[in-house]
């Protein structure tokens, strides 16, 4: 039945997503990519035709670069580990997820991370990736060429895996965040990231972006936006599993949300505004 569902979501996919299916098309077996199936989706997401590419730009107007390094050499490359800190292979309360691509600066960043987390004297499991990409086993890799993507795949692979409260860390996140406060947080109010000061029309710069949320410009001023790169969830509260499959959805069956300059920071926040009130997000002036 599993690999039916598989299959059903990669035909419904391929028929939506008429250039990208000529890539993942080629992949035999979605689940277990080879080494060369990785350089193929490289190759596409770095010069193939994508659409509403063009959308991602700067505050500038200039493109934003294209490119994921997922593998290095082999697959021997790909890092996936998790990281147990003052728990067991079977504790699945609190687990924070790290996704990086294989670029040396980003691995970097990753690893002191990482460094930063055990340190703070937290119980919770790491799920740690470095290249490839998360949560194979239910054919989220044909969602590789979507700007962010990966880290709803890896709080999918969270949820698949059992855990109960996920906090998703962007490998560039600024140091020194109390983690035992963020679960706390998540644990009285089902959600955590932090509300920053501007809002969704500030983000989309334009009609022509907003217009692909189907709102208008004087619509968009109150909407808030998130500082996407630290997000937590309690994945057994039903809102966060409606949010969690809205998410996929809408990246999965309507990339041009995803393709705007601040890409799923964006989409993110414009479900979470459906789900909660600005007011529960501690606001903050100084996140990069």
């Amino acid at each position: 039945m599993q690999h039916f569902l598989l299959f059903l979501i990669f035909f419904i996919y391929i028929y939506t997503n008429p250039y990208s299916d000529k890539v993942y098309a080629q992949i035999k077996d979605i689940e277990n990519p080879t080494y060369e199936n990785y350089l193929l989706i490289e190759k596409y997401i770095k010069s193939g035709t994508i659409p509403h590419i063009q959308n991602m730009i700067n505050w500038k107007g200039e493109a934003l670069p294209r490119g994921l390094l997922m593998v290095k050499g082999s697959l021997d490359s790909i890092v996936t580990e998790t990281i147990m800190i003052r728990s067991n292979a079977s504790y699945r309360k609190k687990c924070i997820v790290i996704y990086t691509t294989l670029d040396e600066d980003n691995v970097a960043k990753a690893k002191a991370l990482v460094k930063e987390i055990q340190n703070a004297k937290i119980k919770c499991h790491i799920l740690y990736q470095a290249g490839g990409w998360p949560n194979l086993p239910e054919g989220d890799l044909v969602m590789a060429h979507i700007p962010g993507a990966y880290h709803l795949c890896k709080i999918r692979e969270a949820l698949r895996l059992g855990y109960q409260r996920v906090i998703c860390l962007d490998c560039n996140v600024v140091n020194g965040l109390n983690y035992k406060s963020i679960f706390t947080t998540i644990n009285k109010q089902e959600v955590f990231s932090y509300l920053l000061p501007y809002n969704f029309a500030n983000v989309c710069f334009s009609r022509e972006y907003v217009s692909a949320y189907n709102i208008s410009i004087e619509m968009a001023v109150p909407t808030y936006e998130l500082y996407a790169k630290v997000l937590g969830f309690d994945l057994r509260n039903k809102v966060n599993q409606k949010i969690m499959k809205e998410w996929y959805e809408i990246t999965l069956h309507d990339e041009k949300k995803s393709f705007t300059p601040f890409g799923y920071q964006t989409l993110i926040s414009y479900i979470l505004n459906s789900y909660y009130r600005s007011s529960i997000f501690p606001k903050v002036a100084n996140l990069k």
